[in-house]
């Protein structure tokens, strides 16, 4: 039986799901982008509200309730906005007991790589030639299978030498 060239155990923690989960919907999603148009967009309706308030104020004499609630309502829309995807990721987490707190390996190959998870409870393999990239943050390995769902590899927890290794599959496979 051939034996892997590296092998990585690990364990999945809410705060690599969280740290994963925040990069991917940054770099591929552009969150952050689109949490800026909504910010954007609210204060320019929370603007002309108050341009509103101002006229009828001047006008009628009334209180700006409209202003108000303008604001309270943006307020708690661009809160859950901000805070709506840790949120989601910490259920998604908690909802899977497959991989909640739970240890996994990966042994690396020559053109594939198997994982298991909670010891042969899931077992996959994947070949480098089928990835969709591999992407490096200061942290972290993602190992991507597809363009949206990944493998977290913690830098923490690799060997000697598969800095050199991986960085050559991603080369080799164009990932």
């Amino acid at each position: 039986m051939e034996q892997p060239i590296y092998t990585i155990n690990s364990k999945y923690t809410l705060e690599e799901v969280l740290r994963y989960n925040k990069f991917i919907l940054s770099s591929k999603y552009h969150l952050k982008r689109q949490h800026f148009i909504c910010y954007v967009v609210s204060f320019l309706i929370l603007c002309g509200v108050i341009a509103s308030d101002i006229v009828s104020y001047n006008e009628h004499q009334t209180y700006p309730i409209t202003s108000i609630i303008t604001f309270l309502v943006l307020g708690y829309v661009t809160w859950n906005l901000h805070t709506s995807s840790d949120r989601k990721a910490k259920e998604a987490y908690n909802k899977n007991t497959l991989t909640k707190d739970a240890p996994y390996s990966l042994y690396f190959y020559d053109t594939y790589f198997v994982s298991t998870v909670n010891g042969d409870m899931s077992k996959s393999k994947f070949q480098y030639n089928r990835l969709f990239e591999i992407i490096e943050t200061k942290t972290n390995y993602y190992i991507m299978t597809v363009w949206n769902n990944g493998i977290i590899v913690r830098k923490s927890d690799c060997p000697q030498g598969f800095e050199n290794f991986i960085n050559n599959v991603k080369a080799t496979y164009r990932l």
